[in-house]
């Protein structure tokens, strides 16, 4: 009889048991698909418009540049607009354009960083991240904070839309791979001016190893002021580590890094191909 118990006792274990590893496959499942989901789209490289957007509240100014998509320019044809925000998550103001926006796949993305002003179909809503914030649908990009990005989170009331009529001076950069010459559109910062500044003297070349399969970095030979933040990179990211170290990002990396800019219209299969497996030279110039 005592065996008889501890049989099915032991039966019930293996059931249990199996039930468990079952789900937390079936989790593990959900997950690794949760975060393929839109990979490739958040591997896309938006290029930037010259068009760009004010938006005050209160004393809270920031200029954001808009990408070079229909959806930002149907929201950038509607301003000026003055509306009102709802707080969402503590992450994000949200407000609700008159009309809705047509976005496409290449805006899509899902780890948001503040800072960015986007759009979210279902809802019809755009929205201004003043902190980090991942959603599990597509979040879809409209532009990114040139100035003001510290105001954004007082930004709580009726807000002022409209187009910014003042021209904005844009930092471009080219950069030389392999033969290949990439446009570089730099960040609106001192760490950015100061290496365009520096540009100013001549070329800069720059050998450049390859570290953990998604980047390469190679030694300025000079510093530059830091301006860190924690930072989740994506293909195409430039970005200055330790104030001399310069790093081309052709995948993702999270650590306390300094923006210095991205470059344009290449794609990160592209990116790859061109950088390669080993070092790199690179020549930066204006």
């Amino acid at each position: 009889m005592y065996r008889k118990i501890v049989k099915k006792h032991l039966l019930l274990l293996q059931i249990v048991a199996l039930i468990s590893v079952s789900m937390t496959c079936c989790a593990s499942n959900w997950k690794t698909e949760a975060s393929q989901t839109g990979t490739d789209n958040e591997n896309n490289i938006l290029q930037r418009s010259e068009k760009t957007v004010k938006i005050t509240c209160g004393d809270a100014e920031a200029t954001f540049q808009l990408y070079d998509t229909q959806a930002a320019q149907e929201f950038y044809d509607q301003l000026p607009l003055t509306l009102e925000t709802e707080n969402f998550r503590s992450a994000q103001w949200m407000f609700y354009p008159p009309e809705k926006l047509n976005v496409t796949e290449l805006e899509a993305y899902h780890d948001g960083k503040k800072g960015e002003l986007s759009y979210y179909e279902p809802w019809g809503d755009a929205f201004i991240l003043y902190e980090d914030f991942y959603a599990g649908d597509e979040m879809h990009r409209l532009g990114i904070c040139v100035s003001g990005i510290d105001t954004l989170a007082e930004m709580s009331g009726t807000i002022l839309v409209e187009q910014d009529t003042e021209p904005m001076e844009s930092m471009q950069i080219q950069v030389d791979v392999n033969g290949v010459t990439l446009t570089a559109l730099l960040e609106n910062n001192s760490s950015a001016q100061a290496l365009y500044d520096k540009l100013a003297d001549g070329s800069i070349t720059i050998r450049m190893s390859d570290y953990a399969n998604f980047e390469k970095v190679g030694n300025l030979g000079f510093r530059l002021p830091v301006n860190d933040t924690q930072i989740t990179t994506k293909a195409g990211d430039i970005i200055l580590y330790q104030g001399n170290q310069l790093v081309f990002y052709y995948d993702t990396n999270s650590w306390n890094f300094t923006r210095l800019g991205e470059f344009q219209n290449v794609s990160q299969k592209e990116l790859k191909e061109l950088f390669g497996a080993g070092g790199i030279t690179a020549v930066l110039s204006r």
